[in-house]
């Protein structure tokens, strides 16, 4: 049986963490993938266009390409890495679910690879906290001034916007501490892998 928790599936489990930026998603995850025996990760920032790709979208107001959009991204490809890895851990024979957990920004907006998921953990997040957390990150290329209240913040706030009334995903505050993050969704998932 497989299981992707990133969130979606039947009796492949299925388990999706999507938060902005910085928002504790991959510490979650990490935890997750330790305290689940043979669970793999996906992280939607792996598949990102590297730097001067043709497809990457160009904001002149602050002399940045946008890499909050799915133009940044490989989804095709993701998608079907997703998809390969449970065709595989399906023919497997095995006595307990496989789980694979998926994470990213943008992952529950995107249909084709949100219609794969079992379960899905939303990490709600401040825009204070949000930045802070980006100020301790380096990337490549390196944030430009005004990229984050010009592109990142506004992008998350859209894509929040377009899920915040669905119910088949767990929206999580941040007024929880990490410790208390993980035992929710660790209990919540426990639960639905002894319903299957």
């Amino acid at each position: 049986m497989f299981l992707l928790l990133a969130s979606q599936d039947h009796l492949t489990v299925l388990i999706v963490c999507f938060r902005p930026s910085n928002s504790g998603k991959t510490s979650l995850t990490s935890c997750l993938k330790k305290s689940l025996p043979g669970s793999a990760h996906i992280c939607q920032d792996d598949y990102f266009h590297p730097p001067g790709d043709k497809r990457l979208t160009w904001i002149p107001e602050v002399q940045h390409h946008n890499w909050e959009v799915f133009s940044s991204l490989d989804m095709d490809s993701m998608v079907r890495d997703v998809k390969k890895i449970k065709e595989i851990w399906m023919e497997e024979v095995q006595d307990k679910p496989s789980i694979l957990l998926v994470e990213g920004f943008t992952i529950f907006n995107y249909g084709p690879l949100n219609e794969l998921f079992d379960k899905r953990y939303f990490l709600v997040t401040s825009k204070e906290t949000c930045e802070q957390r980006r100020l301790t990150r380096d990337y490549n290329p390196p944030d430009v001034p005004g990229y984050f209240d010009k592109v990142v913040w506004p992008h998350y706030i859209q894509a929040y916007s377009e899920i915040m009334e669905r119910d088949d995903i767990n929206f999580i505050k941040e007024d929880m501490s990490k410790e208390e993050i993980f035992t929710q969704v660790k209990n919540d998932i426990d639960i639905y892998l002894e319903s299957l």
